[in-house]
């Protein structure tokens, strides 16, 4: 190395408060305060002063020790004192400490440097008469004196931006290149500069500003256009003559060209160990920034395990550092004052490439941790995508008690030892100093990730989500954790279930193989069963016609080896595949497999007036969806002459084909637009109870196919609440008959709705019963009834018939061919005068079943709701997808509330509909159900508010004018253009007639009477005068006055007895249940809302609680009817309350009591 004991040293000041005559050291690179070699007053005289003025600045992106060093035009030796932290920094040199803390921070430096003079001193005083302290050269405090100083101001603004992982790269750089060409101009224009358009301002924005500057200004700037604005005034702070300015430069005169005794600066170090020194400063800068940015992602953030190494790394690292820097400070006195060899600069080099935290160990370990960090991010967002949220205490979700099953994805291997971390421990201890390299253990990092693991983290993510989609496990929550197990490295799902103290490994079911059959007949498959794996705890064969869409499943039992599926149709195509069910339900299915049972398509034997049977396919058959259905039957030969034996003959020939008909229109439930689902398949047997008005608790139950067994039965009514099952408990009924299953004596079953009477009635003023029943049901013109046959009429919805039925001055009909109103002939077949050997079924509500005397009913029976086992029963059947299924019953059990609900099949027929839609926020009444159907319904429908505003003033008319129908030009004139996607939402259909107008109706009088509701809640929200005044023309009173008056209650007995006569005491419940906020909230894309919360709602409340307490005997329907509306109005309490007060004390009164058995069900 060469000496530079005879150079004067040219050096940068860094803020050090630097004057001429001062001592300086260069072995440590530091000031001598208070000691001088001159006198002060003839230092003065010897000062040569001149102007220097020069301005400059530089823009650059990097941030290097290298770069930074060179900005502020610092050299080898001082850069290494600064590492070595011998030079403390103020001013703008505080800009080298300022180290960027994470890669994902993106910085600009624009640095301002100014000069404006220069001093030095003169020759005269270096004699040595003049040096007036000689101790100077003898205690060895000194190497240089300070003889030149370049006075100025140096500034640096910092502009940092965080760019997140999830930014565009080509947008980040294309934003930085936008700043850089603005600092760029800055020496030309600062106001073009402050000139930006919208993507500059844009980009600009994004970055904050950090000043350091050897200025004193008011206030630092912050942001790009404050920088720009402080920029432009740097140079007034210094001052008018520049009396501010600081030192810049300095140069240094050996002290050892004066007496030969002074110490002197021996030696320097060369550049190469400058060099790599600086590199070992910056490597460990980098892994600090590497470490910040991992500390940032979310698998640090977290998982406390892999944070908590991450950030011991940083630790490490930093006191490193710290530690390096000191040991460098101490030995380059020594060095520079030839104390020490630059060999022991070598060797601190060396045991830098010894220790832990060589450049190599360290980028090997972040390479490993970065990669860590990126697959289990991965990983963590697939799984929030998927529905899983981390968690951190399991312990505290195990003690939810809503959580009944809980399946985690849990990485395993976060806490794993490592070894650098602990031989960086090691290192920095006290008692690491000295160590040998031969004591140093093996420093290879193996990372946990490796591909075995990243293969089974792949199959158990694969696994997990399967878990959260599949269609068939029981109700679970889903989260992610980490745990350490040795013995399942990477990753596991873990599953806690409700009956085990335990967590287990999740291990899904193998795929079964496909269906294999060994015997196919008519009626029946066999079918092989293959081996299950372990991880199988039940297997199911799955069967279904192949144009339905419905599985029907049949449980496999263990060790048999085969199963028989039977009640197959003939002829028909089957698709059969194999459900292996494993923990939590989870299915997994085989492919499916088809095959098609024995038998031809049907045939119907006609036997001629000859007495010869020939076979003949009807023109009218060629309509049958399912011709595979087996109707033939061997008819007996008759013991009577064989004109006699031809008639009869013919009679059970055209029952049968009638029965093929009729089973053909109701062996398929149509609840769904698009889906069609075999009646028998999914009907659930509902209780049926004798004579529930007769208040004797007997609990007597009815089958359903032995309705009129007894003696003299003849007219039955079937009661029952809006959606208990009527309609679907008669064409049960029907389809059995049908079937022959039961009721096999009876010849002809006549199923006709009131509605198409409605229908009927609307379009001819009179008509015979036989062309009633050509209307209601096609191909019957050529019947002959006879007085022999047994007859059966199911007449379906009393409630929707919209005329009264005049038991008093209807005129006799006796002949089935008589013309006369539908209602005169309703009348004389309930009396017995028309059809008298008919016997006859009328369905109805409660509230319109009154209008047949009892005299004429021999037998009052009333259907029951679903118990708790038919509620399951239905949900297994009707959802398909048996997860959901076991979702949906897992709600209902959890609340009483919906629990008691859903013993209307109405209800659970609703959320069989849209399971989906219901979790959020499970309905509770009636209104609330409607409600959530109809938004589900209109969601695909354009303009849905105004269609559905539309809907419901139709409806509304219809129900006060007693209509059932209307047509397509209704629709239009209330701006509805497309029918097609009401009717396939399931809210119109449309109905056959022989006119030429195509004539609509609703779906069903609950639907009609919720959108009347609807509407006239609309109109009340509204306060539309014209719209007001149409809603009280109808004469119900349902206008301003009842809804929004002061005097609502004394209305109230008024409007509920006008809806029990109209028969529209569910319209009257809806109306009620629409006033709650709740409801309004809920329907606020369809509905217009209050301008303010409406009190009405409990104003009616309480008007009803005083109307149950004091109802009088007679009045049964209209105490039934309160409670429903306490329902609808979410009163449960009350309901409560009441019962409990019924039932206490005083004796209740028969209406009373059937309200409260009501209640009950």
């Amino acid at each position: 190395m060469a000496t530079v004991g005879v150079d004067v040293i040219e050096t940068a000041a860094l803020g050090r408060c630097f004057q001429l005559g001062m001592l300086y050291d260069c072995r440590k690179d530091a000031l001598i305060p208070g000691i001088t070699l001159w006198d002060p007053e003839k230092l003065q005289q010897s000062i040569r002063t001149r102007p220097q003025i020069n301005t400059d600045f530089q823009v650059t992106a990097s941030d290097s020790i290298e770069d930074k060093s060179s900005l502020m035009n610092i050299d080898g030796s001082l850069k290494l004192s600064l590492l070595g932290g011998l030079v403390n920094v103020t001013g703008a040199a505080r800009y080298l400490n300022d180290i960027k803390k994470s890669f994902r921070q993106r910085r600009l430096t624009l640095h301002y440097h100014s000069t404006c003079r220069f001093e030095e001193l003169t020759m005269n005083h270096f004699a040595p008469e003049n040096i007036i302290n000689q101790d100077v050269f003898d205690n060895d405090t000194a190497t240089h004196v300070v003889t030149a100083v370049l006075y100025g101001a140096d500034a640096c603004f910092l502009f940092d931006r965080e760019v997140s992982a999830d930014e565009n790269k080509n947008t980040v750089e294309g934003e930085e290149k936008l700043v850089l060409e603005k600092l760029r101009l800055i020496s030309g224009d600062v106001d073009a500069s402050l000139k930006m358009d919208e993507a500059q301002k844009h980009a600009v924005g994004k970055y904050t500003c950090t000043f350091y500057g050897d200025f004193q200004l008011q206030s630092n700037p912050t942001s790009f256009e404050d920088a720009l604005k402080v920029f432009t005034d740097l140079p007034k702070h210094l001052g008018e003559k520049k009396e501010l300015a600081v030192p810049l430069r300095v140069w240094l005169y050996p002290l050892d060209k004066l007496p030969s005794r002074a110490s002197k600066l021996q030696r320097d170090v060369g550049m190469d160990l400058i060099i790599a020194i600086e590199s070992v400063f910056e490597s460990l800068n980098t892994a600090g920034m590497r470490c910040s940015d991992l500390l940032k992602d979310s698998p640090a953030l977290t998982f406390t395990a892999f944070h908590d190494k991450i950030q011991q790394m940083k630790q490490n690292c930093f006191k490193y550092k710290l530690k390096l820097m000191k040991r460098l400070g101490s030995l380059l006195p020594n060095i520079r004052g030839d104390l020490l060899n630059e060999t022991t600069l070598d060797k601190l080099l060396q045991e830098h490439e010894d220790s832990p935290f060589r450049r190599s160990d360290l980028a090997e370990w972040l390479k490993e941790r970065e990669r860590e960090s990126d697959v289990i991010k991965s990983v963590l967002r697939q799984l929030e995508d998927a529905g899983a949220q981390a968690e951190v205490d399991v312990d505290l979700i195990l003690m939810d008690l809503e959580v009944d099953n809980l399946v985690c994805f849990t990485f395993t291997s976060l806490d794993w030892t490592d070894v650098l971390l602990l031989q960086q421990n090691a290192w920095l201890s006290p008692s690491a100093q000295g160590r040998n390299n031969e004591d140093r253990p093996d420093a290879k990092q193996k990372s946990w990730l490796n591909p075995e693991v990243l293969k089974t983290m792949r199959n158990n993510l694969k696994t997990f989500k399967n878990l959260i989609d599949s269609e068939d496990r029981k109700p679970a929550r889903f989260i992610v954790s980490w745990r350490e197990m040795e013995n399942n490295p990477g990753s596991c799902v873990l599953l806690y279930e409700s009956e085990c103290d335990e967590a287990v490994c999740f291990i899904p079911p193998s795929q079964p193989v496909s269906p294999v059959t060994e015997e196919v007949t008519e009626e029946g498959v066999v079918v092989k069963v293959p081996p299950p794996c372990p991880a199988t705890e039940e297997l199911r064969l799955m069967y279904k016609p192949k144009h339905v869409s419905f599985w029907t499943s049949k449980p496999v039992m263990k060790d048999q080896h085969t199963v028989t599926l039977t009640n197959l149709r003939a002829g028909t195509k089957y698709e059969i595949k194999y459900a292996a069910v494993g923990k939590l339900y989870y299915t997994v299915y085989s492919d499916v497999s088809e095959v098609t049972t024995e038998g031809s398509n049907v045939t119907v034997i006609e036997v001629s007036s000859t007495g010869r049977g020939e076979v003949n396919r009807s023109q009218n058959l060629k309509v049958l969806k399912n011709p595979a259905v087996p109707i033939i039957k061997k008819l007996k030969t008759s013991m009577i002459d064989p004109q006699s034996s031809a008639q009869s003959q013919s009679s059970v020939s055209s029952s049968q084909t009638f029965k093929l008909r009729l089973k053909e229109e109701f062996q398929y439930l149509d609840e769904n637009p698009g889906e069609r689902r075999f009646l028998s398949d999914v009907f659930i047997e509902q209780h049926i109870t004798e004579d529930p008005d007769s208040h004797i608790s007997d609990d007597r139950h009815i089958m359903r196919n032995d309705v009129f067994k007894g003696q003299h039965i003849r007219s039955v009514l079937l009661k029952g609440d809006p959606g208990t099952g009527k309609t679907v408990t008669v064409q049960k009924f029907i389809l059995d008959w049908a079937e022959d299953k039961s009721n096999t004596d009876i010849d002809y079953i006549f199923p006709i709705s009131f509605q198409k009477l409605n229908i009927i009635r609307e379009t001819v003023k009179k008509c015979s019963f036989m062309e009633i029943l050509q209307r209601c049901l096609e191909n019957t013109e050529h019947l002959k009834l006879s007085d022999s046959e047994r007859i059966m009429l199911i007449f379906d919805g009393l409630d929707e018939f919209k005329l009264p039925l005049d038991f008093k001055t209807a005129k006799k009909i006796t002949d089935k061919h008589e013309p006369d109103s539908v209602s005169g002939l309703l009348v004389n077949l309930i009396m017995g005068n028309l059809l008298p050997n008919a016997q006859i079924w009328i369905t109805s509500r409660p509230a319109a079943a009154n209008q047949i005397p009892d005299r004429f009913i021999d037998r009052v029976t009333e259907i029951q709701g679903f118990d708790d086992q038919q509620k399951e029963e239905f949900f297994r059947k009707r959802i398909s997808d048996q997860r959901m299924s076991d979702k949906v019953i897992y709600h209902i059990q959890k609340s009483p509330r919906i629990r008691s609900m859903c013993y209307l099949p109405d209800y659970c027929r609703i959320i069989a509909a849209i399971p989906e839609k219901m979790f959020s926020d499970f309905p509770k009444t009636l209104t609330q159900m409607y409600s959530r159907l109809l938004l589900a319904q209109t969601e695909l429908i354009p303009e849905r508010r105004d269609a559905v505003v539309a809907l419901g003033r139709i409806a509304f008319h219809l129900l006060l004018n007693a209509n059932a129908l209307f047509c397509c030009e209704h629709l239009k004139k209330c701006g509805i253009r497309d029918e097609g996607a009401l009717i396939r939402s399931a809210i119109i259909k449309k109905i056959e007639d022989q006119s030429k107008c195509v004539l609509l109706c609703f779906v069903d009088r609950r639907t009609q009477e919720f959108l009347a509701a609807l509407y006239a809640t609309e109109v009340l929200n509204g306060k539309n005068d014209l719209q007001l005044k149409d809603l009280s023309s109808v004469g119900l009173n349902y206008g301003e006055i009842c809804f929004t008056h002061s005097h609502y209650c004394d209305y109230f007995s008024e409007v509920m007895r006008k809806a029990l006569e109209r028969q529209m005491d569910l319209f009257f419940c809806f109306c009620l249940g629409l006033t709650l906020d709740s409801s309004q909230k809920a329907l606020k894309v369809l509905l217009k809302q209050r301008e303010t919360s409406s009190s009405s709602s409990q104003q009616a409340v309480q008007k009803i609680k005083t109307m149950i307490m004091g109802s009088s005997p007679e009045n049964t329907d209209r105490c039934s009817l309160l409670f429903d509306a306490l329902k609808e109005l979410d009163e449960q309490c009350l309901i409560q309350e009441i019962k409990t007060q019924l039932k206490s004390g005083l004796k209740p009164s028969p209406a009373q009591i059937s309200a409260l058995m009501n209640l009950e069900k």
